[in-house]
C-alpha cells in the first residue's frame, strides 16, 4: 500500500538458512517488485547451525554455495549422462517396439485388417487384446532393464550399457520370433481369454487359446488359476465347426474338471489367506467400515462367486458322465476261536466315479520290428497297449485291436509325411510314448485308429476280472435322465428293463424276474423336502394371507366354489387351517371345505397382516401311489447325516425299525473307550491301506480286538467306526461317552412310516428304498420324476458274470456339454456399487468370467424317423398323382409338405427338440391353407 511504501516498504525475514542460492532469492524476491522500496534480512535460530564450525553467516552462506556447485557439478559428470543415455536407450526401444507392433499387425488375418481399416475411417481402432499384452509384457521386461541401470551405485559405464541393451533388443527378438516373449503367466490369460470369447466357426481360434493357457500355467502353476479354469472352459467349448457339432477331445470332460479342480484348489488357497487376513484385522480394529475391510470383504466375495461358478460347472460337467459305482462284497468265514491274527469277517472294495465305456487311453509303445514278442502281442489284445513300429526302411504300422472281433488285431500304415519325419526322431527301445510331450502324435493315432474301428481304451470293467466269483456286487447307477422321444424314455427303467424284464429285446434279462435286486436311493436331500414327498398330507406354513387364498383356490375349482349347490362337497381335499398373528394362533379350523376355508380368510382384512398354516387332508398323489404299490414291497432305510449327540436322542425317540447302524467321528482314546465299554463282536472300519486311491476305497467287518489294534496304529488323531445293529441303550451310553462326536445314524427296516414323518426336522437325510421288485421300483422311480429329486439305482446280490453282463449291456448314454452363457463378473454388480478396484485387479489376472453349461439334449431320433417317413410318403404319393395326370394339384401340395416335413425333421435334428403336439397344430394349420387354396383354384377354373 501507499503507507507501507512511505514507511520504506516490504520488509521480508527469513528465519532460516536457504538450501540454495535460487530458493533465497525467491524468498528476497517477494518484496522490491516493479520499482518498488523494501529491504530484507536474515535471522537464524542458533540452535539450527550447531553443525557449522562457528556462526559467521557469510562463511555458511559461501559454504552453502559451494556445496551446491559440486552438486551440480555431480549432476553433471553422472546423473545428466545417465538421462542422456537413458533418452538415447527409449529412443532405440520405441522403435524395437514400433517394429513388434507393425510385425504383428502384418501378421494379422485379412479379413481383421480390412475391417480395422474401414473402422479407421469413422473413429480411432484400439490395438487387439494380443498386441497390448504382448507389447505391455516387452515393456515390463524394458523397465526391469532401467532398474538395473538404476541400482549401479558406482559410475555408469556407457558403452557397457549400451552393449547390454543390444543384447537386450537381439533376446527380445528371438523371443518373439520364437513366440515366447511374454513371461508374464496372467498377460497369456487375458489372451486366451479373448481367444476363446472371439472364437468362430470360420476363424478357429482354440490350438491358440490352448497354447496360451498351457504357456501361462508352465510360467506359473502355482498361482495360474485362471489358466486352468479357461483350460476348462476350452476344453467343454471345444473346436468349432461350421455345420457339425463342435468337436471335442477325446477325455474331454475328464480333462475339464481336473483343470477346474485344479483352479478351485488354487483359489481355496488364496482365500483361506485373505479370510486370514480378514480374521486378523477385526481382532486388532473391530470396525469393519474401514476401506481395507471392505476392499478384503469385497475381494472373497467376487472370489467366492467365482469359485461357486467353477463348482457348479464341475456338478454338471460329473452328472452327464453318469458314474457308476461298483461295490464288491466278500464275506468270509468266522472262525469261533479267537486267535491273535486279524480276523475279516467281510470286506467292501468299492470302485468309484466309473464312466462307462470310458476305460484308461491306450499306452503307445515305441518297438521295432524285430522286437515285436508276445508281451507285445498280449497287451494290445488286453486293450491296454497300440504298438508304433518302425521297420528298416523307416516306415511306421501301427498296431491295435479291432472292436467286434475277439482276438482280430488291426493295422494302420502311416503316410503322413510330417508325421513320419517327426517319428524318426524317437527312439524305438520299447518305451512307452510321453502322453504330455507328444500329445499331438497321441491324438492323430487314436484320431486314426477311431476310424479304422479300433479301440484307443481299456475295458472300463477291467478291475473286475481281479476279483473273486465268491464275492456279491452292487452297482450304483447315478445321474439318469429321462427325455421325451415319441413317448419316455428313462434311462433308470431301461437298465431296470434290461435287467429284469423277460420282454428284453436282444437275449434273455441278466437277472432271475423273481428275485428282489432293484433299489432306489434318494442322496443328500433336506428332510423337510423328503417329508413333503413322502407326507400323505399337504402342508403349506406360514403363508402370507394372499398365498393361502391361492392355493386353497387351487384346490376348489370354480363349480365348487359358485356353481354347485353347498351340500355337494365336492372339493378336492378337506384342509385344516391354523391362522397366526404376531406368532399367536388366533384362530383354528379341522377338516374344512376349501371354499369354506377361502370366506374365512376373505373376513380377514388384509391389513392385518396375519400368517397362515394349511394342511390339505390326503392331498398327495404321489404318496398315495407309494403307499399302494411301493413301501409294502421294500425295505426303508433312512440315514441322517453329521448329527450331534441330542439329535441323535431325539431320532431315537421318534423312528421305529428292525435295526440301527451307528456311525462315529471322534478321536482314538474316544472311540477306543467306546470299544471297551460295549458287548459287540464285530466293528466295521475304514481302511487306510496304501491300495487306497481316489477311485477305490475299502471298509472292512473286524472283529473287536482287530478294530482296537488298528485303531491304535492310525496316523491321524480322528478316525471314523460304524457298529452294526445296535441297541437303543447303548447307543445312548455312546453319546455320554462322546459327546462332541459327529454321528450318522441309520434306521433300517422302518416300521412305522408316520413316526418317521415326525421325526423328519431340516437336516440331510439318505433314504434307500430295498428289495424291489421290476413294477414297484418302475412306480418308485416315476414319482420321483415328477418331484424332480436326484436319485441312484441300485442293483444289488449280482454274481460276477451278472455284474461284468449289466456293466457293458446297461443303456447309460450320455450328450456333450454345451456352454449357454458366458458373463463377466462385472454383470454381476449394479454401476453404483461396482468395486471397479477389485474387479480390475482380478480382470488383469484372467478372473473375470463366469460359465452357465447344461449337458445337451439328446437327439430326439424316433420322432426324427417318423417325421422323415411322413415326409417320404407323402412326396412319393404326390409324385405319383402328378405322373399319372390325376390330381397334381393335390400332387404339388404333398410334395410340399412333404418337403415342409423334411426341414421339420432337420431342425428336430438340429435343436435336438421336437413335439408332436407342436408339430400336429403345424401341420393342422398348413393342410388347411393348403385345402382352403386348393378350394379357391377350383372354383376359379370353374
Amino acid at each position: 500500500t501507499d503507507q507501507i511504501e512511505k514507511n520504506g516498504g516490504l520488509h521480508v525475514i527469513v528465519t532460516f538458512m536457504p538450501s540454495n542460492k535460487r530458493v533465497e532469492e525467491q524468498a528476497f524476491g517477494r518484496t522490491a517488485r516493479q520499482g518498488k522500496r523494501g529491504t530484507g534480512q536474515r535471522i537464524l535460530n542458533a540452535a539450527n547451525l550447531t553443525h557449522n564450525k562457528d556462526f559467521d553467516t557469510q562463511k555458511i552462506t559461501q559454504l552453502r554455495d559451494r556445496i551446491e556447485a559440486e552438486m551440480l557439478s555431480d549432476f553433471e559428470d553422472y546423473e545428466f549422462k545417465v538421462i542422456t543415455l537413458k533418452d538415447e536407450l527409449f529412443a532405440k526401444f520405441c522403435s524395437l517396439l514400433n517394429k513388434i507392433r507393425q510385425d504383428i499387425r502384418k501378421t494379422m488375418r485379412l479379413s481383421s485388417t480390412i475391417k480395422n481399416e474401414v473402422k479407421s475411417v469413422f473413429t480411432n481402432v484400439a490395438p487387439s487384446v494380443y498386441e497390448s499384452n504382448v507389447l505391455l509384457s516387452i515393456e515390463e521386461q524394458w523397465a526391469m532393464f532401467l532398474r538395473k541401470i538404476d541400482d549401479q551405485k558406482s559410475s555408469i559405464d556407457i558403452e557397457k550399457v549400451h552393449k547390454e541393451y543390444a543384447e537386450f533388443s537381439e533376446r527380445i527378438i528371438k523371443d518373439y520370433s520364437n513366440n515366447c516373449v511374454i513371461k508374464n503367466p496372467y498377460y497369456h490369460i487375458v489372451i486366451g481369454n479373448d481367444l476363446v470369447i472371439n472364437d468362430s466357426s470360420l476363424i478357429s481360434k482354440y490350438k491358440q487359446a490352448m497354447e496360451h493357457f498351457d504357456r501361462a500355467i508352465e510360467l506359473d502353476p502355482d498361482h495360474s488359476a485362471a489358466a486352468f479354469a479357461g483350460k476348462g472352459w476350452l476344453l467343454l467349448k471345444g473346436k468349432k465347426r461350421l455345420i457339425f457339432s463342435n468337436q471335442q477331445d477325446l477325455d474331454y470332460k475328464e480333462s475339464a474338471v481336473r483343470a477346474f479342480n485344479r483352479a478351485l484348489e488354487i483359489l481355496s488357497d488364496e482365500m483361506a489367506v485373505l479370510t486370514s487376513i480378514q480374521t486378523l484385522l477385526q481382532q486388532r480394529c473391530p470396525n469393519i467400515n474401514t476401506a481395507l475391510s471392505k476392499q478384503l470383504i469385497q475381494k472373497i466375495n467376487i472370489l467366492g462367486t467365482y469359485c461357486n461358478s467353477l463348482e457348479n460347472v464341475v456338478t454338471v460337467v460329473r452328472k452327464s458322465q453318469r458314474l457308476i459305482q461298483i461295490k464288491a462284497i466278500i464275506d468270509y468265514p468266522r472262525r469261533s476261536v479267537s486267535t491273535n491274527k486279524r480276523e475279516v469277517a467281510r470286506r467292501i472294495i468299492s470302485y468309484d466315479r466309473i464312466e462307462k465305456e470310458r476305460g484308461e487311453l491306450c499306452d503307445i509303445r515305441l518297438i521295432s520290428h524285430d522286437h515285436v514278442d508276445n508281451d507285445i502281442m498280449d497287451a494290445i489284445q488286453n486293450r491296454k497297449e497300440i504298438a508304433l513300429i518302425k521297420d528298416d526302411e523307416n516306415q511306421f504300422t501301427v498296431l491295435y485291436k479291432k472292436k467286434k472281433e475277439k482276438s482280430s488285431l488291426g493295422s494302420w500304415k502311416i503316410e503322413n509325411y510330417e508325421l513320419r519325419y517327426y517319428l524318426l526322431s524317437l527312439n524305438y527301445n520299447r518305451t512307452i510314448l510321453d502322453r504330455k510331450e507328444c500329445s499331438k502324435i497321441y491324438v492323430i493315432i487314436y484320431e486314426n485308429v477311431t476310424i479304422n474301428n479300433g479301440y484307443i481304451r481299456s475295458d472300463f470293467s477291467v478291475f473286475l476280472k481281479d476279483l473273486t466269483n465268491d464275492s456279491k456286487y452292487e452297482i450304483t447307477f447315478n445321474d439318469l435322465t429321462v427325455r421325451q422321444d415319441s413317448g419316455t424314455v428313462d434311462q433308470a427303467e431301461n437298465i431296470i428293463y434290461q435287467a429284469v424284464s423277460k420282454h428284453v429285446l436282444y437275449g434273455a434279462p441278466i437277472l432271475n424276474n423273481s428275485g428282489r435286486y432293484i433299489s432306489v436311493s434318494i442322496t443328500q436331500i433336506n428332510a423337510e423336502r423328503l417329508k413333503a414327498f413322502l407326507n400323505p398330507n399337504i402342508e403349506i406354513k406360514e403363508a402370507t394371507r394372499d398365498v393361502a387364498l391361492v392355493q386353497l383356490k387351487e384346490k376348489s375349482s370354480f363349480f365348487h366354489r359358485h356353481l354347485l349347490p353347498e351340500k355337494w362337497s365336492l372339493d378336492l381335499c378337506p384342509v385344516n387351517l391354523d391362522i397366526f398373528l404376531d406368532n399367536n394362533r388366533i384362530e383354528m379350523k379341522s377338516n374344512l371345505q376349501a371354499r369354506d376355508a377361502i370366506e374365512i380368510l376373505k373376513k380377514r382384512l388384509p391389513e392385518e397382516n396375519i400368517q397362515c398354516n394349511l394342511t390339505f387332508i390326503s392331498a398327495n398323489e404321489i404318496s398315495k401311489v407309494l403307499k399302494e404299490k411301493v413301501l409294502s414291497n421294500s425295505i426303508q432305510t433312512i440315514e441322517f447325516i453329521e448329527l450331534d449327540g441330542y439329535n441323535v436322542k431325539e431320532k431315537l425317540r421318534n423312528i421305529q425299525s428292525n435295526s440301527i447302524t451307528l456311525e462315529i467321528s471322534d478321536s482314538k482314546d474316544k472311540l477306543l473307550e467306546v470299544l471297551t465299554c460295549l458287548d459287540l463282536q464285530y466293528v466295521e472300519l475304514y481302511s487306510y491301506d496304501k491300495e487306497k486311491s481316489n477311485h477305490r476305497n475299502i471298509r472292512e467287518v473286524v472283529d473287536k480286538i482287530t478294530a482296537e489294534r488298528i485303531i491304535k496304529e492310525y496316523e491321524k488323531d480322528n478316525t471314523t467306526i460304524r457298529l452294526i445293529d445296535i441297541p437303543i441303550h447303548e447307543i445312548e451310553e455312546i453319546i455320554d461317552k462322546c459327546p462332541n462326536a459327529t454321528y450318522n445314524i441309520s434306521f433300517i427296516h422302518i416300521r412305522n412310516f408316520d413316526r418317521l414323518l415326525k421325526g423328519l426336522n431340516n437336516e440331510l437325510v439318505n433314504i434307500h428304498f430295498d428289495e424291489l421288485e421290476l413294477e414297484p421300483a418302475i412306480k418308485l422311480i416315476r414319482q420321483i420324476r415328477k418331484e424332480n429329486l436326484d436319485f441312484s439305482l441300485v442293483l444289488k446280490k449280482l454274481t460276477k458274470g451278472q455284474a461284468e453282463r449289466l456293466m457293458k449291456e446297461a443303456p447309460v448314454e450320455q450328450e456333450n456339454i454345451e456352454i449357454n452363457k458366458v458373463k463377466s463378473l462385472n454383470e454381476l454388480f449394479m454401476n453404483e456399487s461396482r468395486p471397479h478396484l477389485e474387479l480390475s485387479e482380478f480382470s488383469g489376472r484372467g478372473i473375470e468370467y463366469l460359465l452357465e453349461i447344461s449337458e445337451k439334449r439328446f437327439i430326439p431320433w424316433r420322432s426324427i424317423a417318423a417325421v422323415v417317413t411322413i415326409a417320404a410318403v407323402q412326396m412319393a404319393v404326390g409324385g405319383i398323382l402328378i405322373a399319372s395326370g390325376f390330381g397334381a394339384t393335390v400332387g404339388l401340395g404333398l410334395i410340399t409338405e412333404g418337403a415342409a416335413d423334411f426341414f421339420t425333421a432337420y431342425r428336430a435334428y438340429s435343436t435336438r427338440q421336437f413335439s408332436w403336439s407342436d408339430y400336429g397344430k403345424q401341420k393342422a394349420v398348413s393342410l388347411i391353407i393348403s385345402a382352403v387354396s386348393m378350394g379357391f383354384s377350383a372354383i376359379k377354373d370353374a
